[in-house]
């Protein structure tokens, strides 16, 4: 869970998690009926557990069902049916209401033998800071979760966390300049001596450079001037002499600017522990989200903008 993320912000004083308990429970998750194309409802993380609390934190988890039946080949299977129809009965024309009645037909044993596509977003709102965050890079697979939550509580207030412009334009030598100049002390962002990087060519070709020296002439060459896809990205701590990395993901550099985070390593003593029930197991993953990604957006501050639509 929520190795990758999209940031969202809210604004607490125009949203209303107040009644969210009941509210979620009264649009859980139902699998889709024969008739039906689509659905969408709150599923449960163990029995009859449609909501996750801890530390003043809220996990939820959307899950959307959908049957993509394409309209061209209902069209076909429907003028197939009606021309053997009318060949059966010596008949040159079938009426509009005759065609409909096959085309529902139609509709109806293809939505029967549909097998339907299942996605689930799990959503952390952190109500220590304002932030929610979505496990998925797809932005409107998040979008989507998103407005499903603010449809059923009524009251939701909320935008991604965004990049500067300027910052999302800016090659790898700038961006290394801004995170050694970050004023998040003890805590800092840097990039890690051998990083995995993701840049467009001048034909928008992606290129992907791993296992090379970030200082080497030939890094430095093959990167200078290119427009960043991807960078990895450490979150260290310096309190004393000694650096400790605390976390490592890739920043992924969207081109609407929003704030996406791919390969966020939660940490190796999370991964080993046997917890005894999932609330347990999902209590800690959002204390570590909650906690590792306000450092990161912290640290990137200097270099991200909020819009003043709150303010």
């Amino acid at each position: 869970m929520f190795k990758n993320i999209i940031a969202y912000v809210y604004n607490d004083s125009e949203t209303d998690f107040t009644q969210i308990h009941t509210q979620v429970k009264n649009n859980t998750f139902s699998p889709l009926d024969q008739d039906i194309t689509s659905t969408v409802g709150f599923d449960q993380f163990d029995d009859d557990v449609y909501i996750i609390e801890s530390d003043n934190r809220l996990l939820l988890k959307v899950k959307s069902s959908s049957k993509n039946i394409s309209e061209q080949m209902i069209r076909n299977l429907t003028d197939e049916r009606i021309e053997n129809a009318k060949k059966e009965k010596g008949v040159n024309q079938a009426s509009y209401d005759v065609r409909d009645i096959y085309e529902n037909q139609v509709r109806r044993e293809c939505l029967k033998y549909t097998t339907p596509t299942n996605k689930t977003v799990l959503l952390l709102i952190d109500k220590n800071t304002h932030y929610i965050y979505a496990n998925t890079t797809n932005t409107s697979l998040a979008e989507n979760a998103i407005h499903f939550v603010r449809k059923v509580i009524g009251k939701l207030a909320c935008q991604y966390v965004y990049f500067l412009s300027s910052f999302f334009e800016n090659t790898i030598g700038a961006i290394q300049l801004q995170l050694q100049n970050s004023g998040n002390f003890p805590y800092c962002l840097r990039i890690p001596i051998y990083p995995s990087v993701a840049t467009h060519s001048t034909e928008d070709v992606k290129i992907v450079l791993t296992g090379i020296y970030k200082d080497s002439d030939s890094f430095i060459d093959l990167l200078g001037g290119r427009r960043l896809k991807s960078l990895e990205l450490e979150l260290v701590s310096q309190k004393t002499e000694s650096v400790s990395v605390i976390t490592t993901f890739i920043l992924y550099f969207n081109k609407k600017g929003v704030l996406i985070i791919k390969d966020l390593l939660l940490g190796d003593s999370e991964s080993n522990y046997q917890y005894e029930s999932i609330q347990e197991e999902c209590s800690s993953i959002m204390l570590l989200v909650g906690r590792y990604m306000k450092l990161i957006i912290d640290s990137l501050d200097h270099s991200l903008s909020r819009n003043d639509v709150f303010q």
